[in-house]
């Protein structure tokens, strides 16, 4: 017998053209399950008994409950043994401050010294503590609401200043970077009070993971164009 199990902390999961993509936190990987797993992935989690989420399968593929049940208490086990779900349910994150205002008007020296150490900061944590530590420190976080006049302002300086930084800052896996630099991008225009956003974008065929960061619906210091081809799989604030 399957207990309910909720999704593990470290899990962030997203439903892209009838497959399940997972990202795993803790081992840095990414999984695709095709439709029928999908499918079991989904009902487990909307319904809430093992026998109602058998018998929704049941009807949806047209097939004997007992042989449904089998193949989904196989899959929901092999979920369980690899930590993508977990009796435990995930704990809310605690309410966050809106965080410092926005630095308006600022010594763009000043601004881009900040920048710079996002960047040190982050990579060096990245590479101490690893992908899970840091992202789940980032996460939670709630963006203070800002009048569209301050945002822009404060942004326009604020990514003149990353931008300087970024001349001075090796990034080992340069050009595939994106994830350091996201990260050390959101962490940066978070601490100054704009409502930021990461994502952790997919495409499937052929597989490819991007990360980068929004800003009230503008991608920043990336393609506006290719992000919007990609579907979010994990993002800061949840």
């Amino acid at each position: 017998m399957i207990s309910k199990l909720h999704v593990s902390s470290k899990i962030r999961y997203a439903l892209v053209d009838q497959y399940l993509v997972v990202v795993n936190l803790g081992r840095e990987s990414y999984v695709l399950f095709e439709p029928v797993a999908a499918a079991m992935w989904r009902e487990h989690l909307a319904c809430d008994s093992r026998q109602a989420a058998v018998a929704r399968l049941a009807t949806q593929y047209d097939v004997e409950e007992e042989r449904v049940a089998q193949d989904y208490d196989d899959f929901i086990g092999r979920c369980a043994e690899e930590g993508y779900l977990t009796a435990a349910p995930r704990t809310p994150p605690a309410p966050a401050d809106e965080g410092p205002p926005p630095i308006v008007t600022a010594i763009p020296r000043l601004l881009a010294w900040r920048a710079w150490w996002s960047l040190l900061l982050t990579t060096r944590e990245l590479s101490l503590r690893g992908f899970a530590h840091v992202y789940e420190a980032l996460s939670g976080r709630v963006p203070p609401r800002l009048r569209a006049s301050q945002a822009e302002g404060g942004l326009r300086r604020a990514m003149r200043a990353f931008a300087l930084a970024e001349n001075f800052f090796h990034l080992w896996r340069a050009p595939d970077d994106c994830l350091p630099r996201s990260l050390a991008l959101f962490r940066f225009l978070y601490s100054l009070g704009l409502p930021v956003e990461h994502h952790i974008g997919v495409r499937l065929f052929p597989f490819m993971a991007h990360a980068w960061v929004e800003c009230q619906g503008q991608v920043l210091g990336d393609c506006q164009e290719f992000c919007a081809r990609l579907t979010t799989v994990a993002r800061i604030p949840i």
